[in-house]
């Protein structure tokens, strides 16, 4: 069965209609909202995966690269206890600074390969703003937070999946590919 809703309807609003079977009501997919003016606004928390894999800074990078095979996923949040983010573990990252490192990921403990100081959007940011960041950040995956802890995630594939972003996404794509950064 498809469910269609109203015209802007955010994900929340989606879910509710379904719960409480009000299909006859919906009458469009979610869609962005349009703007006076004619922009197109739609927030995080409309396209982002609510459903985080994370770890902890003390577990092993062989642990971390079970975790992204087994959920098909590339990053990790890395987060404390308190369940704030603490940092990001990539594939990459297990790649560069453990197995080329000649470190033994059974006893590499995330915190020594995680990247630090990461950039993160709100549910509540327009995805424009994720867009941007992803390209000044070169990074293709951002945390979602909300009270300094993670409530999703959002990627360039989300991005790119929504019709109405699909030119935001190729240019931080761009970004993203052409100035590399040495880090």
């Amino acid at each position: 069965m498809v469910l269609v809703t109203p015209v802007g309807a955010t994900a929340p609003v989606a879910r509710a209609l379904i719960a409480h079977q009000d299909a006859p009501r919906a009458i469009e997919a979610i869609a962005p909202t349009k703007l006076p003016g004619g922009g197109i606004f739609m927030l995080i928390s409309d396209m982002m995966s609510p459903n985080v894999v994370s770890i902890t800074p003390d577990e092993t990078a062989a642990l971390a690269a079970r975790l992204l095979y087994r959920h098909n996923i590339g990053a990790l949040p890395v987060c404390g206890e308190d369940g704030k983010l603490r940092g990001m573990l990539t594939d990459r990252d297990i790649v560069l600074r453990c197995v080329a490192a000649e470190s033994d990921p059974a006893t590499t403990p995330v915190k020594e390969i995680m990247s630090k100081g990461i950039v993160s959007v709100s549910p509540n940011d327009d995805v424009r703003v994720a867009s941007r960041i992803m390209a000044a950040e070169q990074v293709r995956r951002l945390p979602v937070l909300s009270d300094d802890k993670v409530v999703g995630m959002v990627s360039l594939g989300d991005l790119a999946k929504t019709q109405a972003f699909d030119m935001e996404a190729s240019k931080a794509l761009s970004e993203i590919s052409t100035n590399v950064k040495k880090k």
